[in-house]
């Protein structure tokens, strides 16, 4: 079912990269069917943008955007021992439930979706570089993510960025697994 949540982002790029965006869209949409992401300008859509800008976090999210900096993503996405393309839907999940929720309840700011209690959780927030290389290693969204984002109606949406780092988790440890038995042969 294709945008199940009713959520939908337009992407752009404001990149100088090399970043295959069409293919980024034709991943996002086969991976999960939450969000639809489109590739094209329409007004009064939010915006999922990425750019060279560099953020203090690795999704910065903003009123009208989710800014998704590819400053080192190709570094953390090798560190982390995933594809780009999935390091990049996973991050630009997180960052789409935490924009739903400013979008949806005016009275949050950014700095309430703060998180630090769990370093491997998709949505930790505000961590000092070493430990978000902790939540690259394993991600995953924290039982206490779950049942906030449930009780803000946004169950939905977190469910569904939860299912996609957890098929991410599981690819990274199938291709690891094969690495190593091709290793032994």
């Amino acid at each position: 079912m294709r945008g199940g949540a009713g959520v939908n982002y337009q992407v752009g790029s404001i990149s100088r990269s090399t970043f295959d965006l069409a293919r980024f869209v034709a991943y996002a949409n086969a991976q999960q069917s939450a969000v639809t992401f489109v590739d094209a300008l329409r007004q009064r859509m939010p915006r999922l943008i990425f750019t060279d800008q560099a953020y203090a976090e690795l999704v910065e999210v903003q009123p009208g955007a989710i800014m998704l900096p590819l400053v080192d993503s190709s570094r953390l996405s090798q560190y982390a021992k995933i594809e780009m393309d999935e390091y990049l839907l996973s991050l630009a999940m997180a960052g789409i439930v935490m924009h739903q929720t400013l979008r949806k309840h005016k009275d949050f700011l950014v700095e309430d979706l703060l998180h630090r209690h769990d370093p491997s959780c998709i949505f930790s927030r505000g961590l000092p570089p070493e430990q978000r290389l902790v939540m690259l290693e394993h991600l995953y969204v924290c039982p206490g993510c779950h049942t906030f984002y449930q009780a803000l109606q946004l169950g939905e949406l977190c469910e569904a960025a939860h299912e996609v780092v957890r098929r991410v988790d599981d690819l990274r440890m199938a291709r690891s697994v094969r690495r190593r038995l091709k290793q032994k042969s």
